[in-house]
C-alpha cells in the first residue's frame, strides 16, 4: 500500500501521481482483480458498487457481468458488419458510422459498455441539439447507437443494453424544423411551365430536369430517390408502366414500385437520347436518367439550385405562413391530396415509402390545421384594412 492512497472506505484508492481511482474487486469468475473506476470520486463509487452488484449476480448465474467490458468499438465494428450483411444501403451504414464518431468525439474516455449510461447518451443528445441539429436527425444519431446495443444484447454479446430506456425527442409541433406546404394546383402549373422554361434556357448543356419534378408530383418519392433512378428502372407491366425505386437509395432500406402515368412514362422514355452528348454514347440501362456534366447523377445541390431559379421564375411565394416550398413540398402536396380523398394511413404510408406511422399521421393534423390558419388570417386582414 506505499504507492497507494486510500480514499473512501468502500475500498476505492489512487495511485501516487495518478488520477484514476482503483479498487480490488472480485469479478465474475471469483477471482481478485484491480480495477479503474473513472478520476471522479463520486462517479467511481457508484460504478464500484454497480460492478460489485453484477459480478455477484454473475457469479449466482443471473447475469454476464463480462460483457459489459466488451469494448464499444469492437460492438460498432460487428453491428456495421451485420448491416452490410443483411444489405442495408450503404448510406445507411454510413449514417451509423458518423453517429458513432460523433459520440466517441464528444466523450473521447468512453470506450467499452460498462461507461456507457443513460445519461451520457442524454448529455450527446442536447449537444448535438445544442450544434442545431433538428430534433429528427438527433433522434436517428442517438438511434444508431442503442440499435447497436440493442443488437448486441439480442445476440448475447452484452448481459444488457445500459441505454435501452432513453426516450426520443419530440417531433412535432414547435420542434418541426422546417414545415412545408401543399401547393395548389394553379402553382404546380406555374412551377411546371417555369420548370420548362428553365429546361429550355439551360438546352444541349444539361438534360431536362422538369420531367424529375414530375415524377415528385406523380409519385411523391424523395429527391434522391428520383435522381438516382436508372433506365432499367423504368418497366412496363400489364397494368401499365411504374418506377422502382432500389432499397439503397431510400431512407427505410425498403424498395418499393411507384406507378406513373402513360403520359409521364412517355416524356422521361423520349428523353434518353438525350444523355448521349454528355456520356459520348447512347445511354445503357444501367446509365442515370438524370445525369450530370460529368456523366454521373445529379447532385443534390445542383437540383435546389435549379428548383431556386424555378420557383423565382413562377412567381409562386417560396414561403408563406402555412410553410416553404422545396422538392419535399410536392411530397408533401401528394400526402395531403390522397389524405383529403379520404385515403387511408396504411396505403398512404405505402405510397410515399414511409415506416413511421407518425409522420403520415402529421398530414392529418396538418390538413386540419389549415382552415383555421387561412380564417384567422383571414380576421387579421380585415382587422389590418379597417384600421
Amino acid at each position: 500500500m506505499a504507492n497507494r492512497t486510500r480514499v473512501t472506505a468502500s475500498g476505492l484508492y489512487k495511485r501516487k501521481g495518478r488520477k484514476p481511482h482503483y479498487a480490488k474487486v472480485k469479478d465474475a469468475r471469483g477471482k481478485w482483480v484491480e480495477k479503474s473506476f473513472g478520476t471522479d470520486k463520486r462517479t467511481a463509487e457508484a460504478m464500484l458498487a454497480r460492478y460489485r452488484n453484477e459480478a455477484e449476480l454473475s457469479r449466482a448465474g443471473l447475469t454476464d457481468v463480462l460483457s459489459m467490458d466488451a469494448p464499444l468499438e469492437v460492438i460498432r465494428d460487428r453491428y456495421v458488419v451485420e448491416l452490410r450483411t443483411s444489405g442495408k444501403s450503404a448510406q445507411h451504414v454510413e449514417r451509423v458510422e458518423r453517429s458513432w464518431r460523433r459520440l466517441f468525439a464528444a466523450f473521447p474516455s468512453l470506450t467499452t459498455v460498462r461507461h456507457l449510461a443513460t445519461d451520457i447518451v442524454l448529455g450527446f443528445r442536447s449537444s448535438l441539439v445544442s450544434h442545431g441539429l433538428s430534433h429528427g436527425t438527433v433522434n436517428n444519431a442517438v438511434g444508431h447507437i442503442t440499435g447497436a446495443l440493442r443488437w448486441a444484447e439480442a445476440c448475447q454479446i452484452i448481459g444488457r443494453n445500459p441505454v435501452g430506456q432513453v426516450k426520443r425527442l419530440d417531433r412535432e409541433g414547435k420542434h418541426r424544423r422546417r414545415v412545408r406546404r401543399a401547393l395548389t394546383p394553379a402553382e404546380i402549373e406555374k412551377l411546371i411551365a417555369a420548370g420548362r422554361a428553365e429546361d429550355e434556357r439551360l438546352y444541349r448543356r444539361v438534360t431536362r430536369r422538369t420531367p424529375l419534378m414530375l415524377i415528385l408530383i406523380e409519385t411523391g418519392m424523395r429527391r434522391n430517390e428520383a435522381a438516382s433512378l436508372r433506365w432499367e428502372d423504368i418497366v412496363e407491366t400489364p397494368d401499365g408502366f411504374e418506377l422502382r425505386v432500389r432499397a439503397e437509395r431510400t431512407k427505410t432500406d425498403e424498395a418499393r414500385s411507384c406507378p406513373i402515368s402513360g403520359e409521364l412514362a412517355a416524356e422521361i422514355l423520349g428523353m434518353r437520347s438525350e444523355g448521349a452528348p454528355i456520356l459520348g454514347r447512347l445511354p445503357r440501362d444501367d446509365d442515370p436518367v438524370f445525369p450530370s456534366r460529368e456523366g454521373g447523377g445529379l447532385t443534390g445541390w445542383a437540383l435546389r439550385d435549379w428548383l431556386h431559379r424555378v420557383i423565382e421564375r413562377s412567381g409562386v411565394p417560396i414561403k408563406t405562413a402555412e410553410g416553404v416550398v422545396d422538392f419535399h413540398t410536392f411530397r408533401t402536396t401528394l400526402a395531403t391530396d390522397l389524405v383529403r380523398e379520404g385515403v387511408d394511413h396504411h396505403t398512404v404510408m405505402a405510397i410515399l415509402g414511409h415506416r413511421d406511422p407518425t409522420m403520415v399521421r402529421r398530414y392529418y393534423a396538418d390538413l386540419e390545421l389549415s382552415p383555421k390558419r387561412r380564417a384567422a388570417e383571414q380576421v387579421l386582414r380585415r382587422r389590418r384594412e379597417e384600421a
